[in-house]
């Protein structure tokens, strides 16, 4: 073979090398690309949970805490084993407030209950008759009695005009909580 006949078939050689490269290559480059950036994902991922997992300890130690902080709290609930049975309590609750303050309870309807895991939340919607001191003797009782009645909402309205001015109506929704846990 002769030195230009070399070199012609070197070239060819090349070319046809790069053309291999080219066409097979580049795509090969990209998913090499792709696949170092998936691992580094999966390493961080690795990674956080590992810290996740190392921080357990301190993390069952919070929640400990928290779960004591909560039955602290346990007096404060009402019982009962179902909503009804804290929708109960409360009306009952609601009931003696009335009465020790002459207030008069024309309704009490129950709104829907809420239940998130082992706690539930009992609304009462109440229409009430009676007069300001009354009222606001009632509002007091509710508010440092031994269980814990939040009132969502109220209003006082004099229906009776100038015909009865210190009778008043009082609308409100009173909620309370339960731990269904703890049973009745």
């Amino acid at each position: 073979m002769t030195r230009r006949e070399r070199r012609v078939l070197a070239m060819g050689t090349v070319i046809l090398v790069m053309g291999v490269v080219l066409r097979f290559g580049a795509p090969t480059v990209a998913f090499v690309r792709q696949r170092i950036e998936t691992s580094r994902e999966r390493r961080a991922l690795v990674a956080r949970a590992r810290a996740l997992v190392q921080s357990t300890p301190t993390l069952q130690a919070a929640l400990a805490a928290r779960a004591d902080e909560l039955l602290g709290t346990a007096p404060l609930l009402f019982s009962g084993s179902a909503a009804s049975g804290v929708a109960a309590g409360l009306a009952g609750r609601i009931t003696a407030a009335a009465a020790t303050n002459r207030v008069r309870i024309d309704r009490i309807e129950p709104l829907p209950d809420s239940t998130v895991a082992d706690f539930t939340s009992v609304e009462l919607r109440v229409r009430a008759e009676g007069d300001l001191a009354g009222i606001i003797g009632f509002l007091a009782a509710l508010e440092r009695g031994p269980q814990l009645v939040t009132v969502t909402q109220f209003a006082i309205t004099n229906e009776h005009g100038a015909s009865d001015p210190q009778r008043l109506r009082l609308d409100l929704s009173a909620r309370g909580w339960a731990l269904l846990r703890m049973g009745g």
